[in-house]
């Protein structure tokens, strides 16, 4: 049976569950059943409501041909009433240690196992692709496209009992690793920026997905989907009185992370806008903004971007000295050559250019010029590819 078709069949189970007369009447309301495919969730107040919430499934189940594995299934109880504890309901084991709901390992809260497991498959998996034979870019697009989206699902919804900033912190150690990865199997320097990793590759980086910044944009997806979704409207107003009382939820750690990188979020242009094309829009936006931190960064983190031509005779004196050695006026210009041999053509160049004409060079001077530094350049930056070829293995660790 497709998905789809599965779906489409077992429909009807859920709301005969949250419509039962019985059940609400017994419960006064007090219960509550979340479902995906065929893994299914249940709340209520005593042990025997879900007694009853499961007999009820299993009747609706049985209507439709599907049989409850009970081998799978389990009940957890937050607190126990005496009563409760000297009863023996043998229909469902006791679970004491938390329960595995769509691959989260949770009781009240999401257990701290979770990140654990997702960091120790990662490294693994991680393994795998980097010592794999494929080019330096395929093993990106690889990370990207499996081991973030996989990490991101579980860092983007686990709501373990822990600050906000530590589970951020969490992801950022886990990108720390990933990058100390990367470095160990020389697709990143050594003495690179920690932004380059993340720079995208039009701009001279790796152009790998950081998974903090990726956690931040799922907060922001879950905030925008509960606050838009017909289907939210009960879940958003509960995640709203949860806030006011200063609780942690979805839409507080949206918050933050609008407040954090000082975002204006679009309004929802009309309500048949599709909840999808608004989300990208928005996300988009935020992903801009992340970008633009990390190339500040960069920028704060390369000396070399630093350097100008007001810089130069401050710092290094040299046309006060140029001038007092030859006895002559003495100009001063920059050039900047790339590591490819591009040249920049900034205003220090234009400068340059205009001095060397006053001293009677030609076009082809300045052609010729421009060959050897970037030449000079080419070479320097060939050297430094062939030693890091050549390194021993040990040599990069």
């Amino acid at each position: 049976m497709t998905p789809l078709l599965f779906v489409l069949v077992t429909a009807c189970i859920i709301p005969a569950i949250e419509e039962d007369a019985e059940i609400t009447r017994a419960f006064r309301g007090r219960h509550r059943i979340a479902a995906f495919m065929d893994d299914i969730k249940t709340h209520a107040p005593t042990k025997k409501a879900t007694e009853l919430i499961k007999s009820k499934l299993e009747k609706t189940s049985g209507e439709l041909g599907l049989l409850l594995n009970v081998r799978k299934c389990g009940i957890y109880a937050s607190q126990t009433t005496e009563e409760e504890a000297e009863e023996d309901i043998p229909f469902l084991p006791i679970v004491r240690d938390g329960y595995k709901y769509l691959g989260l390992h949770q009781t009240e809260r999401d257990t701290p196992i979770n990140m654990v497991t997702l960091t120790n498959k990662l490294e693994q998996k991680l393994a795998v692709i980097l010592t794999s034979k494929l080019a330096p870019s395929q093993k990106v697009t690889l990370i990207n496209n499996t081991l973030i989206p996989a990490a991101v699902y579980v860092t983007g919804n686990l709501y373990p009992d822990e600050a906000r900033a530590t589970t951020l912190k969490k992801c950022a150690d886990v990108d720390k690793s990933i990058r100390k990865a990367l470095i160990h199997h020389n697709l990143l320097g050594k003495t690179s920026p920690r932004a380059l990793a993340y720079i995208p590759t039009s701009l001279g980086g790796l152009g790998v997905k950081s998974l903090m910044s990726e956690t931040e944009a799922q907060y922001v997806r879950k905030s925008i989907y509960l606050q838009h979704h017909p289907d939210m409207k009960e879940t958003e107003a509960e995640y709203k009185r949860l806030a006011a009382t200063g609780w942690r939820n979805p839409i507080t750690d949206a918050l933050h992370v609008i407040q954090t990188y000082e975002l204006e979020i679009p309004p929802k242009e009309e309500p048949s806008d599709p909840l999808n094309a608004y989300c990208r829009r928005v996300v988009g936006k935020l992903h801009q903004a992340q970008e633009s931190k990390t190339l500040q960064s960069w920028t704060t983190s390369s000396h070399y971007a630093r350097l100008n031509c007001d810089t130069v005779p401050r710092d290094f004196n040299l046309v006060e000295a140029l001038a007092r050695m030859h006895k002559a006026p003495v100009k001063l210009s920059v050039m900047i050559i790339g590591a490819l041999g591009e040249i920049l053509e900034t205003l220090g160049l234009t400068n340059a250019y205009r001095h060397l004409r006053q001293l009677g060079a030609t076009r082809d001077d300045l052609r010729d010029l421009e060959n050897r530094c970037s030449r000079s350049v080419c070479v320097a930056t060939a050297k430094i590819i062939m030693r890091r070829l050549t390194m021993r293995p040990h040599d990069s660790a």
